[in-house]
């Protein structure tokens, strides 16, 4: 009886592990995807016709102190519509890999929070302690594309009693600081 990958990674609903391998500090995962029909991007039309595959490379986050590379078997389909411009398409993943990208979304989301949490430079030396390779410009990119926090009226102002208290710096204007 063979064990279940799939759950073991946490992986989604339609990918299921076919083969792993160990190289090194490497843990490559080759996924296939299970489910009968895929929608189509422009017409949100399903199709069961498999027009080719190709594969596609994607970082994961680590396990067990190893990196995770997981290797995807990714199915063209046949958009059967007349009216939609997109004869050909290929499945998509989302959200667990969104279309494109390198990295699965909760990798990115682990730089992200690196990001966050340090910033570039500390981040990209801290991060292989988690198991995560990734650079400085990597960590910064991904801090700056999240979208800004909105800000909240203030409810509370507090004013420090001791900056009222005289001969402090901000009640008293009379002593200006010179430079040379």
């Amino acid at each position: 009886m063979g064990m279940d990958f799939s759950s073991l990674f946490a992986l989604p609903d339609g990918l299921e592990v076919a083969e792993t391998s160990v190289t090194g500090p490497v843990l490559t995962l080759s996924l296939v995807a299970t489910a009968p029909t895929a929608m189509c991007p422009l017409c949100s039309q399903t199709s069961q016709q498999i027009r080719s595959s190709y594969t596609r490379h994607v970082a994961d986050v680590p396990s067990a102190g190893r990196q995770v590379q997981l290797v995807l078997r990714v199915r063209k389909f046949r958009c059967d519509t007349t009216d939609c411009p997109r004869r050909i398409f290929a499945e998509r993943l989302t959200p667990f890999i969104e279309p494109w990208a390198r990295m699965t979304t909760r990798l990115s989301q682990s730089i992200e929070a690196i990001g966050l949490a340090t910033s570039g430079e500390l981040g990209s030396r801290f991060a292989p302690r988690l198991g995560i390779v990734t650079s400085p410009t990597t960590i910064l990119r991904r801090t700056m594309s999240l979208p800004a926090r909105g800000s909240q009226a203030v409810s509370q102002l507090g004013i420090d009693a001791r900056e009222l208290a005289p001969g402090s710096p901000v009640r008293d204007h009379s002593r200006q600081f010179s430079y040379p």
